[in-house]
């Protein structure tokens, strides 16, 4: 009878220090976790910091220069509907292009990032497709699109509702989103990669 109660204790503290063992194991992985995201955040927080100290120092870009790099009236086989100038800052260019036939329809904005609320833009934008953690969380939930390497470039990839959209920052300094409507997103990469987005510094 002893022996069957001594094997009862030995089989309770067993499980007792293996449950003990695996909340201390998991507790090491959140506090690991943690300093992680403390880590990215503080890293995150630097390189705001510098962006826009690097973008102060700029002058940021007329109405009459978004003007001379902007596509022509026909770009990719659509024809320009829309040029909207200062809309989204002072320092930005939204410009529409469709086609009545297809029913496509291409959406292209670029914001400087010399100008004060343009900064802010790049600065967010880099956090998101710098930071590890912030990939990391982005491309866990498919809703929230995928961060990419593609022709050189690190772009923020969605999808929603028939629209293929990329956002990225060119140069450093230009924030830059395109949405194609009824356009797959290999198309709307043709796209960015036909835009004159050297000339964008």
């Amino acid at each position: 009878m002893m022996k069957k109660i001594n094997y009862a204790l030995v089989g309770l503290l067993g499980s007792a220090l293996l449950f003990s063992c695996g909340e201390s194991m998991k507790k090491v992985k959140e506090a690991k976790e943690g300093f992680e995201a403390m880590g990215e955040l503080t890293k995150a927080g630097s390189g705001v910091t510098k962006d826009m100290k690097n973008l102060s120092e700029l002058t940021a870009w007329s109405q009459q220069d978004f003007e001379k790099w902007a596509p022509g009236t026909s770009f990719q086989g659509l024809e320009r509907t829309e040029m909207t100038l200062g809309n989204h800052s002072e320092a930005s260019i939204h410009i529409v292009y469709g086609s009545a036939n297809e029913g496509k329809r291409l959406d292209i904005v670029v914001v400087d990032g010399a100008d004060p609320v343009g900064t802010m833009v790049i600065s967010m934008t880099n956090v998101f497709l710098n930071s590890d953690l912030a990939r990391k969380k982005i491309n866990e939930d498919p809703n929230d699109g995928n961060i990419v390497d593609k022709h050189g470039v690190t772009a923020k990839e969605h999808y929603t509702r028939g629209e293929n959209t990329i956002e990225t920052v060119v140069n450093e300094r230009f924030y830059v989103k395109l949405a194609g409507y009824d356009m797959t997103m290999d198309e709307v990469w043709d796209t960015f990669k036909a835009l004159k987005t050297d000339k964008l510094k």
